[in-house]
């Protein structure tokens, strides 16, 4: 049997556990403090897994800063809902 590759090295994994135990989303700096990952690390798996789906990042209003938070909708395969009379 042919041994599999994991699909997430350590360093990402220790990031998605982060941000799953937190369920109100963290910013990368936040993140990197609580993971003991460097601040450029956190900052680079980040955009990482974003452009994969598997989390989203949007902006603050009036600031500069993202608040990264799990897409459920892609972990638990939940679809839009379809809007009626349309």
């Amino acid at each position: 049997m042919k041994k599999r590759k994991p699909l997430f090295n350590a360093k990402k994994r220790v990031i998605l556990q982060a941000l799953n135990k937190s369920r109100i989303g963290l910013t990368p700096y936040t993140i990197a403090k609580r993971t003991g990952v460097s601040w450029v690390t956190v900052k680079k798996h980040v955009k990482d897994l974003e452009k994969t789906g598997i989390i989203k990042c949007p902006k603050i209003l009036n600031s500069s800063r993202k608040v990264c938070k799990l897409n459920f909708d892609l972990i638990y395969g939940k679809k839009p809902l379809k809007k009626r009379g349309k």
